[in-house]
């Protein structure tokens, strides 16, 4: 099997984007405009409500990654969303935990659980079961899946710095500008994730017309 390279995956990835580009499309916006719109309230008084953002960002996953495994792959049982939010809040959890305390763990977690949703997604036997797969998956592929990450989610550290230093230096106006340019980079980094997910699961596929083999 061809050697696993970040190019290879964000390659991969680019052409899931370009086999429906409408629903990359309708999710890019509906989910920038959720988050634009969240900001726009708050700055008018009202709460930042986050937990619809979260919520928003949890059904889309769910939609996109579903209709990728099930346009690309063989029909399956598939999860409802209930697990992939028990996968969410555990793995977070982990994750967050092992980068605060010790950076390296947390990264390390990072990265060998990254294609764990499309593993829940395809298999459905449970969170555990996914996480575990996930991290089988990954063995061997740490620095190019490392890589993809760093690549992937750099729009959103960026625009991290970019807010923090407009803060720091008096020119932050909370306004409507700032929040879209903020909210497309962050949705677009999060949304190609997703992508990039499923993408590593069919490039650590050998070539067949049954992808889901890949988890047999």
């Amino acid at each position: 099997m061809e050697k696993i390279t970040t190019g290879r995956v964000l390659a991969r990835a680019w052409e899931l984007v370009r086999w429906n580009p409408a629903m990359a499309l309708a999710a890019f916006v509906l989910l920038t405009g959720i988050s634009v719109l969240l900001d726009e309230v708050a700055q008018n008084g009202g709460p930042r409500m986050t937990i619809v953002d979260s919520m928003a960002s949890l059904i889309g996953q769910y939609a996109v990654t579903r209709q990728l495994i099930d346009g690309r792959w063989e029909p399956g049982s598939r999860p409802s969303i209930l697990p992939l939010i028990g996968l969410q809040l555990l793995s977070t959890l982990a994750i967050g935990l092992g980068l605060v305390l010790l950076l390296i763990p947390g990264a390390i977690l990072m990265v060998r659980w990254f294609p764990s949703v499309p593993v829940l997604m395809a298999r459905n036997d449970g969170v555990i079961a996914a996480l575990t797969e996930s991290w089988e998956m990954t063995r061997g592929s740490g620095v190019a899946l490392f890589g993809t990450i760093c690549l992937i989610y750099a729009p959103i550290v960026a625009c991290g710095f970019w807010l923090a230093w407009l803060g720091f230096s008096g020119e932050a106006e909370g306004g409507l500008v700032e929040s879209l340019v903020s909210n497309l980079l962050i949705t677009g980094g999060v949304l190609f994730g997703w992508y990039a997910a499923v993408a590593f699961c069919e490039v650590s596929a050998p070539p067949s017309d049954a992808l889901e083999e890949v988890f047999a």
